[in-house]
């Protein structure tokens, strides 16, 4: 290479380099990082839901026939109470989880809860089981409590009356389940606009 192209060549590489060197700097004056001052605070709310049963309270037929609903109905619940302690209206859902020893399947048990409609436990949705040792769990309540209130809960069963004696569904079978509450906070469930 001759020395008049050698100095182009320093004087070319000379002012990309400059060119890059303000690009740089220039950028470097438009860019500004700011940071929030304040922290981002979320505080939770009370959620306590108590569940209180009577320690004598338990559903024992031992030789049971089938009833009639009148006679289901008259036969000693399971009790039991759930109080919100908060501030702020809970739901709640009652199951009846059927436990892995249980033989005698639900479509021949009736249950009544409080002064409700009396069902088959068959009849009532199927939900989640919430019990360790379950095999099913059905959904035989749902509501919602308020702000420092209890509510009452008589849970009976019994067999149903529509049973033919003959039934071998039926004989000699045992029927084995615990009641469980699911509870969850009723807050604000729309959109944020």
């Amino acid at each position: 290479m001759k020395k008049k192209e050698k100095k182009i060549l320093l004087l070319g590489l000379g002012v990309i380099a400059v060119i890059t060197f303000l690009f740089g700097t220039t950028y470097a004056y438009w860019k500004f990082q700011k940071e929030q001052t304040n922290p981002n605070v979320i505080a939770s709310k009370c959620f306590q839901l108590s569940f209180v049963e009577d320690s004598a309270s338990t559903i024992q037929l031992m030789n049971a026939y089938p009833m009639t609903d009148e006679e289901g109905s008259q036969l000693t619940p399971y009790t039991f109470t759930l109080t919100n302690q908060c501030d702020n209206e809970l739901s709640y859902q009652v199951n009846l989880d059927i436990l892995q020893n249980a033989t005698l399947k639900e479509q021949y048990v009736k249950t009544r809860i409080n002064e409700g409609s009396i069902s088959l436990v068959s009849d009532f949705t199927a939900t989640d089981i919430t019990v360790e040792g379950a095999k099913k769990a059905y959904q035989i309540e749902e509501g919602t409590i308020s702000a420092k209130e209890t509510k009452s809960f008589e849970v009976r069963l019994w067999l149903d009356g529509d049973i033919s004696a003959d039934n071998e569904e039926t004989m000699n079978q045992e029927f084995y389940s615990k009641v469980s509450v699911v509870g969850s906070y009723q807050g604000y469930r729309g959109r944020y606009t």
